[in-house]
């Protein structure tokens, strides 16, 4: 699939809503795995404490509640966008964490998956103007899983 067909969808971003403010997929939402302020938190975990740390904080302000809440405003937006796919445009973490916790509720969703990191206002300006270019993907390693 190529970006400008990626567009057609009404998609899950779930980037922190700083990050969705930098540039995202046309028509697609914004319903974070981790809000602005869990982001900042964990970011600050990482460089301090190393990966493993960030993403224990990270499942630990995501837990009880919040997570039920996250997983019912997602479902509700695939349920309704047939088609939908979520993605977090970074290393994948946390859109593989959002799939497996929706599979666990029987909800299944694929993960648009970004394997070149491209600017998002490149992508946007991409499709803003419609650019027919037949190698439009070389930049742009899209994978579904």
């Amino acid at each position: 699939m190529d970006l400008l067909n990626i567009s057609k969808f009404s998609h899950i971003d779930l980037r922190s809503e700083n990050e969705f403010e930098k540039g995202t997929i046309p028509n697609s939402i914004n319903l974070p795995i981790l809000k602005n302020d869990e982001f900042q938190a964990v970011g600050k975990e990482y460089k301090i404490h190393g990966q493993e740390a960030a993403m224990k904080l990270g499942l630990e302000l995501t837990s009880g509640s919040t997570k039920e809440d996250r997983i019912k405003g997602w479902e509700t937006h695939i349920n309704s966008n047939i088609g939908c796919l979520i993605f977090c445009f970074r290393g994948g973490l946390r859109s593989q964490l959002a799939q497996q916790w929706l599979s666990e509720k029987k909800i299944n969703v694929d993960r648009l998956e970004v394997t070149s990191q491209p600017d998002l206002n490149t992508i946007n300006v991409l499709l803003k103007y419609n650019v027919q270019n037949t190698n439009i993907n070389d930049s742009l390693n899209i994978t579904f899983d």
